[in-house]
Order: C-alpha cells, then sequence, then structure tokens
C-alpha cells in the first residue's frame, strides 16, 4: 500500500484536496515526501553525533531548549512550510478536517495560518523528535553494550514512542509520514505546544526494554 493509500485511509484523500480548487500537481506527494525526508534527516542528525541524551531528566529539560541543527534544517522547514501551507487550505476548504475528531477546530485555525505558523510548527516538532530520538539511541545501544544501532531501527522506535507512547514499539511496523504531518501540524495550529504529549514519550522511552526490542530487531534479520 502506498503513502497516499494510507493517507486516504486516515482521512486525506487527493480527491478531496482536487475539489476545493486545482491544486498544484503532485502537491500532497511532495508534502509527504519532505515530512518523511524531514524526519528522517532529524534523526540521522541525532545519530551522527556523540552526544546523547542518558536519563528522563536531561530529556524533559532538552525539551525547553532548542533542537539541534535547527539553523541547518531551518531551510528544508521553511520550504515544507510552503508547500504545506496551500495543501492545508484547501483540505480546510473541502471541510476533511472537521471530520478528524482531534482537529475539528483546525478549518477556524489554519484559515489564518501563515508560513511563518507553520514553519513554527514543524520546527517544534523536528526539536521533539530529536530529544526522544537522542535518549531511544541512548537507551538501545546501552542494551547493545556501546555498539552502533541500525539508524532504521532507532528511527522505527523513535517515531512510534512519539506518536503513540501508549503502546510497545513493532519493530515491524513502519510508520507513514501522513501521522507525522498531523501531529506536527495540528498541535501547533491548535496553540498546542505539545510538551504534554512528548514528555509521555520521554517517559515510554525510560520505560522501554531494549534488550527485547534488539532480539526482536535481530530475529527480523536486522544488525
Amino acid at each position: 500500500m502506498g503513502e497516499l493509500e494510507r493517507t486516504e485511509r486516515r482521512g486525506y484523500r487527493l480527491e478531496d484536496v482536487r475539489s476545493a480548487g486545482p491544486p498544484e500537481p503532485g502537491a500532497v506527494r511532495r508534502v509527504l515526501d519532505g515530512v518523511g525526508s524531514l524526519y528522517d534527516r532529524t534523526v540521522d542528525a541525532v545519530l551522527t553525533t556523540p552526544e546523547r541524551i542518558t536519563t528522563a531528566t536531561e530529556a524533559r529539560r532538552r525539551l525547553d531548549g532548542h533542537g539541534r541543527d535547527g539553523d541547518r534544517m531551518s531551510e528544508q522547514v521553511n520550504r515544507l512550510a510552503v508547500l504545506a501551507l496551500p495543501v492545508l487550505k484547501r483540505m480546510q476548504q473541502a471541510g476533511r478536517f472537521a471530520k478528524l475528531p482531534v482537529v475539528r477546530r483546525l478549518p477556524y485555525v489554519a484559515s489564518a495560518a501563515t508560513v511563518a505558523t507553520v514553519a513554527s510548527s514543524l520546527t517544534r516538532g523536528v526539536r521533539d523528535v530529536q530529544v526522544v530520538g537522542s535518549f531511544a539511541a541512548a537507551r538501545l545501544e546501552a542494551a547493545a553494550g556501546g555498539a552502533t544501532v541500525d539508524p532504521e531501527l532507532v528511527k522505527r522506535v523513535t517515531v512510534q514512542l512519539y506518536l503513540d507512547p501508549s503502546r510497545p514499539p513493532d519493530v515491524g511496523k513502519r510508520i507513514g509520514p501522513a501521522r507525522l504531518l498531523r501531529r506536527w501540524l495540528t498541535r501547533g495550529l491548535l496553540g498546542r505546544d505539545g510538551r504534554k504529549a512528548a514528555f509521555r514519550s520521554i517517559d515510554a522511552v525510560d520505560n522501554l526494554d531494549p534488550d527485547r526490542v534488539l532480539a526482536a530487531w535481530r530475529a527480523r534479520g536486522g544488525v
């Protein structure tokens, strides 16, 4: 199943975007690709530095600071905001957001959204993922005896604990960018800083069983 099909299952249908006016060809696809690329780069930036967040206390403190590599990613964030804003507005006009319980207020808020607002929401999301990802990487690496852990495993664990901290991560599961897009944009556009949700993600990493996660990954042929 492709990303657009998965997106449609969550209520974002390309036909509904088109019904609100002729979008630029491939706009939704480019936004989803942009979100996926930004997430990959965010976690890669964490993994390419030897610095790790090793405690939940430190992670919570970092959530109130600035994300690492924020300046390096600002250009990519701004480009994605420019792409995402017209798609958001077309979805709003098509009435798609009203059908999603968690974002029922979004049509009103999105009508006043600007590129700067969207970019700010994305930047906050990137910062939160960096913190969660660094802490998750530290716990997995410690369980691996200090050895390097497969970046793909870190990305899967991070995104799952970031989006759904109430469930243990499933290493065989890949999360498409549509859910990240919804998290990053709706919280910011609704005026929520997402701090409580990010704290729950930190607690989930702290309660993670890294030995079980590594064993499950190796069982799938991972390293």
